[in-house]
Protein backbone atom coordinates (compact mmCIF):
# COMPACT_ATOMS: atom_id res chain seq x y z
CA UNK A 1 0.00 0.00 0.00
CA UNK A 2 1.53 3.30 -1.10
CA UNK A 3 0.58 6.52 0.64
CA UNK A 4 1.40 10.14 -0.01
CA UNK A 5 -0.13 11.40 3.22
CA UNK A 6 1.30 13.31 6.14
CA UNK A 7 4.74 12.57 7.64
CA UNK A 8 2.97 10.88 10.57
CA UNK A 9 1.63 8.16 8.27
CA UNK A 10 5.09 7.73 6.77
CA UNK A 11 6.50 7.24 10.27
CA UNK A 12 3.87 4.60 11.01
CA UNK A 13 4.64 2.88 7.75
CA UNK A 14 8.36 2.82 8.60
CA UNK A 15 7.53 1.13 11.88
CA UNK A 16 5.23 -1.49 10.30
CA UNK A 17 6.21 -5.09 9.62
CA UNK A 18 4.41 -7.26 7.05
CA UNK A 19 3.35 -10.60 8.51
CA UNK A 20 2.75 -13.87 6.61
CA UNK A 21 -0.74 -13.83 5.16
CA UNK A 22 -0.64 -10.11 4.44
CA UNK A 23 -1.42 -8.70 7.88
CA UNK A 24 0.59 -5.76 9.21
CA UNK A 25 2.06 -5.57 12.71
CA UNK A 26 3.45 -2.37 14.14
CA UNK A 27 6.93 -2.66 15.60
CA UNK A 28 7.37 -2.11 19.30
CA UNK A 29 7.91 1.42 20.56
CA UNK A 30 11.54 0.65 21.34
CA UNK A 31 12.32 -0.76 17.91
CA UNK A 32 10.47 2.15 16.30
CA UNK A 33 12.68 4.59 18.24
CA UNK A 34 15.79 2.73 17.09
CA UNK A 35 14.60 2.76 13.47
CA UNK A 36 13.86 6.48 13.67
CA UNK A 37 17.24 7.18 15.27
CA UNK A 38 19.10 5.27 12.57
CA UNK A 39 17.14 7.00 9.85
CA UNK A 40 17.39 10.57 11.19
CA UNK A 41 20.65 10.65 13.13
CA UNK A 42 23.15 12.96 11.43
CA UNK A 43 26.57 11.77 10.45
CA UNK A 44 29.59 14.03 10.36
CA UNK A 45 29.51 13.78 6.57
CA UNK A 46 25.97 15.22 6.64
CA UNK A 47 27.01 18.42 8.45
CA UNK A 48 26.81 21.31 6.01
CA UNK A 49 28.79 24.51 5.73
CA UNK A 50 25.70 26.38 6.93
CA UNK A 51 25.42 24.07 9.97
CA UNK A 52 29.00 24.91 10.99
CA UNK A 53 28.34 28.63 10.56
CA UNK A 54 25.12 28.38 12.57
CA UNK A 55 26.83 26.54 15.44
CA UNK A 56 29.57 29.19 15.59
CA UNK A 57 26.98 31.98 15.34
CA UNK A 58 24.96 30.54 18.23
CA UNK A 59 28.14 29.99 20.26
CA UNK A 60 29.04 33.67 19.86
CA UNK A 61 25.55 34.80 20.91
CA UNK A 62 25.58 32.36 23.82
CA UNK A 63 28.92 33.75 24.97
CA UNK A 64 27.57 37.30 24.87
CA UNK A 65 24.35 36.44 26.71
CA UNK A 66 26.12 34.22 29.24
CA UNK A 67 28.68 36.91 30.03
CA UNK A 68 25.86 39.41 30.59
CA UNK A 69 24.19 37.06 33.06
CA UNK A 70 27.48 36.46 34.91
CA UNK A 71 28.09 40.21 35.13
CA UNK A 72 24.66 40.65 36.69
CA UNK A 73 25.14 37.88 39.26
CA UNK A 74 28.76 38.27 40.41
CA UNK A 75 28.93 41.84 41.85
CA UNK A 76 26.72 41.16 44.90
CA UNK A 77 28.70 37.99 45.59
CA UNK A 78 32.01 39.85 45.23
CA UNK A 79 30.78 42.68 47.49
CA UNK A 80 30.11 40.17 50.28
CA UNK A 81 33.75 39.05 50.10
CA UNK A 82 35.53 42.39 50.32
CA UNK A 83 36.03 45.76 48.64
CA UNK A 84 39.23 44.42 47.05
CA UNK A 85 37.38 41.51 45.47
CA UNK A 86 34.62 43.82 44.19
CA UNK A 87 37.12 46.30 42.75
CA UNK A 88 39.00 43.43 41.11
CA UNK A 89 35.77 42.15 39.60
CA UNK A 90 35.00 45.55 38.06
CA UNK A 91 38.52 45.72 36.61
CA UNK A 92 37.91 42.31 35.04
CA UNK A 93 34.57 43.41 33.58
CA UNK A 94 36.30 46.39 32.03
CA UNK A 95 38.77 44.09 30.26
CA UNK A 96 36.00 41.70 29.16
CA UNK A 97 34.90 44.28 26.60
CA UNK A 98 38.08 43.68 24.60
CA UNK A 99 38.94 40.10 25.53
CA UNK A 100 35.52 38.45 25.36
CA UNK A 101 32.82 40.65 23.85
CA UNK A 102 34.80 41.89 20.85
CA UNK A 103 35.82 38.37 19.72
CA UNK A 104 32.25 37.11 20.28
CA UNK A 105 30.82 40.04 18.28
CA UNK A 106 33.32 39.51 15.46
CA UNK A 107 32.43 35.81 15.35
CA UNK A 108 28.71 36.63 15.26
CA UNK A 109 29.25 39.27 12.55
CA UNK A 110 31.42 37.09 10.29
CA UNK A 111 29.23 34.00 10.58
CA UNK A 112 26.09 36.12 10.09
CA UNK A 113 27.45 37.70 6.91
CA UNK A 114 28.57 34.30 5.57
CA UNK A 115 25.16 32.74 6.30
CA UNK A 116 23.38 35.57 4.48
CA UNK A 117 25.72 35.25 1.51
CA UNK A 118 25.09 31.48 1.46
CA UNK A 119 21.29 31.82 1.65
CA UNK A 120 18.79 31.97 -1.16
CA UNK A 121 15.90 32.46 1.27
CA UNK A 122 16.93 35.74 2.91
CA UNK A 123 19.30 38.62 2.34
CA UNK A 124 20.81 41.72 3.90
CA UNK A 125 17.46 43.50 3.55
CA UNK A 126 15.63 40.96 5.74
CA UNK A 127 14.37 42.53 8.97
CA UNK A 128 15.93 39.97 11.29
CA UNK A 129 19.31 40.36 9.57
CA UNK A 130 19.09 44.15 9.98
CA UNK A 131 18.19 43.71 13.66
CA UNK A 132 21.21 41.43 14.10
CA UNK A 133 23.59 43.92 12.53
CA UNK A 134 22.05 46.70 14.62
CA UNK A 135 22.67 44.70 17.78
CA UNK A 136 26.33 44.27 16.88
CA UNK A 137 26.64 48.06 16.52
CA UNK A 138 24.78 48.72 19.79
CA UNK A 139 26.92 46.16 21.60
CA UNK A 140 30.14 47.67 20.25
CA UNK A 141 29.09 51.18 21.28
CA UNK A 142 28.02 50.07 24.77
CA UNK A 143 31.25 48.16 25.26
CA UNK A 144 33.42 51.04 24.12
CA UNK A 145 31.63 53.91 25.83
CA UNK A 146 29.78 52.38 28.79
CA UNK A 147 31.00 49.00 30.00
CA UNK A 148 34.75 49.39 29.51
CA UNK A 149 35.07 52.84 31.13
CA UNK A 150 32.26 52.05 33.59
CA UNK A 151 34.07 49.01 34.96
CA UNK A 152 37.19 51.07 35.62
CA UNK A 153 35.14 53.88 37.18
CA UNK A 154 33.32 51.44 39.46
CA UNK A 155 36.63 49.85 40.52
CA UNK A 156 38.11 53.31 41.27
CA UNK A 157 35.02 54.24 43.31
CA UNK A 158 35.17 51.00 45.32
CA UNK A 159 38.90 51.41 45.98
CA UNK A 160 38.43 55.01 47.15
CA UNK A 161 35.42 54.09 49.30
CA UNK A 162 33.30 56.81 47.68
CA UNK A 163 29.76 55.56 48.35
CA UNK A 164 28.05 58.10 46.09
CA UNK A 165 30.34 57.27 43.16
CA UNK A 166 29.91 53.54 43.77
CA UNK A 167 26.12 53.82 43.68
CA UNK A 168 26.04 56.00 40.56
CA UNK A 169 28.56 53.95 38.53
CA UNK A 170 27.06 50.62 39.54
CA UNK A 171 23.53 51.89 38.80
CA UNK A 172 24.68 53.04 35.34
CA UNK A 173 26.36 49.71 34.61
CA UNK A 174 23.29 47.82 35.81
CA UNK A 175 20.89 49.96 33.77
CA UNK A 176 22.87 49.56 30.55
CA UNK A 177 23.48 45.86 31.30
CA UNK A 178 19.73 45.28 31.49
CA UNK A 179 19.18 47.24 28.26
CA UNK A 180 21.92 45.27 26.48
CA UNK A 181 20.53 41.94 27.69
CA UNK A 182 16.94 42.77 26.72
CA UNK A 183 18.04 43.95 23.28
CA UNK A 184 20.10 40.79 22.87
CA UNK A 185 17.12 38.60 23.84
CA UNK A 186 14.94 40.52 21.37
CA UNK A 187 17.58 39.99 18.66
CA UNK A 188 17.78 36.26 19.41
CA UNK A 189 13.98 36.07 19.20
CA UNK A 190 14.01 37.95 15.87
CA UNK A 191 16.60 35.47 14.55
CA UNK A 192 14.69 32.40 15.69
CA UNK A 193 11.42 33.70 14.24
CA UNK A 194 13.17 35.11 11.17
CA UNK A 195 11.18 38.33 11.43
CA UNK A 196 10.62 39.78 8.00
Amino acid sequence: MKTTATPMRVDVEIAAERQPGGSVRLATERSYEMQAWKRYSPRLADVSYRDVLLVLHIAGAGTWLGANVVQAVVPPMAARRSAEVLAGWYRITSSLAKRLYVPAAILILITGVLMVLDSEAYGFGSLFVTIGFGMIVVGALLGQFVFGPGGDAAADAVESGDGVAIRSTVARLTRFGIIDTLLLLFTITAMVLRLS
